[in-house]
């Protein structure tokens, strides 16, 4: 348990400090896509406000919820690469080469491409100890 316990906080603290450095260094994204941007903000709160009342109360529950937000979030973040967003107005551009082109092609940095793609792996391991901790709480 403990294993998962510190993978899952590290998760945490991975995606926070991947999602700040988005809002606060990605400029494409603030300018091209506020929506984005915005959507990212309301997800850290929410993560942070759920962490701090399972902090508080002890409902194992908060662990599951938690988990159905980063699973949510890396959905998210799969359609925005098929999608092309946040640079799908820009001409002979895409998402992917954006979020992962590693500062390679016209509009990516290396920042941008290592925070996005921190955020979305460890979205994923996050929602998948939060599950299996939860699980783990309801069966015993």
């Amino acid at each position: 348990m403990r294993g998962k316990t510190l993978l899952g906080h590290a998760a945490l603290l991975l995606v926070y400090l991947s999602g700040l450095y988005l809002l606060l260094f990605d400029k494409l994204l603030r300018q091209f896509g506020q929506l984005h941007w915005f959507i990212l903000l309301a997800y850290l709160i929410a993560i942070a406000l759920v962490v701090i009342l399972r902090f508080f109360t002890k409902k194992h529950v908060l662990e599951a919820i938690i988990g159905v937000f980063a699973l949510l979030m890396f959905i998210a973040q799969i359609a925005d690469v098929a999608l092309n967003l946040p640079v799908s107005g820009f001409s002979k551009t895409n998402g992917f080469s954006y979020l992962f082109g590693f500062g390679t092609t016209p509009l990516s940095s290396f920042g941008t491409s290592t925070a996005f793609t921190i955020f979305l792996i460890f979205n994923l391991v996050l929602a998948v100890v939060c599950f299996m901790t939860y699980k783990k709480t309801r069966t015993h």
